[in-house]
């Protein structure tokens, strides 16, 4: 994966909207020159005709690899970018999978059986797979997607805490940083998240500098504004351990109504439906409280296997479906998570 990154001359970057995939497509963004980046239609997780469409109008025809960050999609999709465009394609990721990559392209060491504590972000992934040394953008990677959950990893205290110190970085100020990143993705504005690529490299590893961008600061400020209505209202059902809650947001913050819930409700399972018409499809989004020690992965793979566009990780996973068959996919999913409970 190194050797072919480092020998392409011009790449093309598809990756996630979020703070993983902002700060991953960065690390590559900026040792090279004539990389362009792209943000997928946010909530997809799957390559469409509109994908396609999108990718072809980037492409100049002198790209010689697409390389897609953190979006995790089925490896079969990535296949399909590669035979329209006849571009090499490459993949690094840190997301569950239930089979192994087909080649060596894709580079997912969890997908091959590794622990996904010692891969918590695609940034991390990248800097193993590269032979990088540890910097803030990894970190806004890691934190990103774990938060508080960050500092329970045994890397944090062998290999992050130590970075932390040295850099007089504190634990808030990641977190904080990492939210405003994430929150570019909620606000379903990708032109915001491609920008925001460029922006975090211009930062320069300046954590303080990150922190006072304004358009970052209220680009936040709108979907905290937004997380607090939602958590208020308390309507909430209860199955045992398993906490539902329901809500309509034109918002893409299903996942951090869940990470919000999980906080409150450490002993509890986390199902959140987003059910606005807003959205192209329903979304569903699953995590477990951190003293729950239950595996989402098996779910995961049941739900695949029902023909469900489900992804994740041990401890959370969202699922996609379309608005005329959500009450049915939520049956399914609880259904799985009692008897994965032993909830009768």
């Amino acid at each position: 994966m190194r050797q072919l990154i480092e020998k392409s001359s011009q790449i093309l970057l598809v990756h996630h909207w979020d703070a993983d995939g902002i700060a991953s497509a960065a690390i590559i963004a900026e040792s090279h020159e004539n990389a362009k980046n792209y943000c997928p239609p946010i909530g997809l997780f799957k390559v469409n005709k509109t994908v396609l469409d999108e990718i072809e109008r980037r492409i100049s025809g002198k790209e010689d690899l697409i390389l897609i960050l953190d979006w995790n999609i089925p490896f079969e999709d990535a296949e399909k970018i590669e035979r329209k465009f006849r571009v090499k394609v490459a993949l690094i990721d840190h997301h569950h999978k239930d089979t192994t990559p087909p080649k060596p392209a894709y580079y997912n060491p969890v997908a091959y059986g590794e622990s996904e504590v010692s891969y918590p972000s695609t940034t991390w992934t990248i800097m193993k797979a590269l032979g990088r040394q540890l910097d803030l953008k990894v970190l806004l990677g890691v934190f990103g997607d774990l938060e508080e959950q960050a500092t329970k990893l045994k890397i944090y205290h062998e290999e992050i805490k130590p970075y932390m110190d040295e850099k007089k970085y504190t634990i808030e100020d990641l977190i904080s940083a990492a939210k405003r990143l994430n929150a570019c993705g909620r606000t379903g504005d990708r032109k915001l998240v491609e920008k925001s690529v460029w922006k975090l490299i211009n930062h320069n590893d300046d954590l303080k500098s990150i922190l006072k961008d304004e358009e970052w600061r209220r680009t936040q400020a709108t979907i905290e504004e937004e997380l607090s209505k939602i958590i208020i209202d308390r309507r909430e059902a209860f199955f045992g351990n398993i906490i539902v809650k329901k809500f309509s947001s034109p918002y893409n913050i299903t996942s951090e109504v869940a990470r919000k819930l999980a906080k409150l409700n450490p002993k509890s399972i986390i199902v959140v439906l987003n059910q606005s018409e807003k959205l192209a499809e329903a979304e569903i989004y699953v995590r477990r409280g951190s003293m729950l020690n239950v595996k989402l992965t098996q779910i995961i793979n049941k739900l695949r296997k029902a023909g469900l566009e489900a992804g994740g990780k041990e401890a959370v996973f969202g699922v996609k479906v379309a608005h005329s068959k959500v009450e049915e996919a939520l049956k399914l999913i609880l259904s799985m998570l009692m008897e994965e409970l032993n909830i009768g």
